[in-house]
């Protein structure tokens, strides 16, 4: 049998697993070799570049998976069409690069109310240098996104305080395209008006010193450009404002 020859083949990273990912997998999409003796294709990785420890054979298709894969492992992959014969092309075709698909294992904290700002810390593995980081659904601005190591990500985002509540999904996404999902991985929490939950003095306290400067605890951090004599009130036995 003569040996392919033709060409160099193009390749590159491709979504094709659609949800959450498996760990240690990375998808590979190829261009076809117009060669009637064609049977088949050998892919070929390894973490060095051009020296491929490893290869597995595709059989005659121009899409695949590698699995099985070590996270947070940058693998270098190319291709090669073999003939009925068994002989491979001279070339391989040209070499792309990336870590294995992004798993999205934790989102902390798991939920927030509407209107809040937050850091979300993402755990999971293979996020490389560069991925992005998208909730699904509208209402949710994502601020920034801090790499702070190969298994963890820091997202700050602002929730509209409009935002609808409800779960939604947790994507990141790699620079080659490569993505993994959470799916319901945050929730949008109704807000919830502050409380009360404590004075100093206490209601219906007596013989406290005119000099006494009264305190007010709330149930959340408060915003105090945001509080006003309108908003905080001292009142008397009979509810009337008491002069401050």
């Amino acid at each position: 049998m003569r040996q392919v020859s033709r060409g160099l083949l193009w390749m590159g990273l491709a979504m094709i697993t659609i949800g959450s990912a498996s760990a240690g997998t990375i998808d590979l999409a190829w261009n076809p070799v117009p060669d009637a003796d064609k049977a088949g294709y050998k892919v070929y990785y390894g973490t060095a570049t051009r020296s491929y420890s490893s290869n597995r054979d595709a059989g005659n298709v121009t899409s695949t998976s590698l699995t099985g894969l070590t996270a947070c492992t940058r693998y270098y992959i190319a291709v090669k069409a073999y003939d009925t014969g068994g002989l491979e092309s001279t070339n391989y075709s040209n070499e792309v690069v990336g870590l294995p698909r992004p798993v999205v294992s934790t989102v902390t904290p798991t939920s927030a109310e509407q209107g809040a700002s937050v850091t979300l810390t993402i755990d999971g593995e293979s996020f490389d240098t560069g991925a992005t980081v998208a909730i699904s659904g509208t209402g949710i601005t994502i601020q920034a996104v801090r790499r702070n190591s190969c298994s963890q990500l820091a997202v700050d985002v602002k929730i509209d305080i409009a935002a609808a509540t409800g779960a939604r999904d947790v994507t990141v996404t790699n620079p080659d395209l490569s993505y993994g999902v959470k799916p319901a991985g945050f929730t949008v929490a109704a807000n919830v008006a502050p409380t009360v939950t404590s004075t100093d003095p206490a209601s219906g306290a007596t013989n406290v010193p005119v000099n006494k400067m009264p305190t007010v605890t709330f149930s959340e951090a408060m915003d105090a450009a945001t509080i006003t004599a309108t908003d905080v009130r001292m009142l008397d036995e009979n509810n009337v404002d008491v002069a401050q």
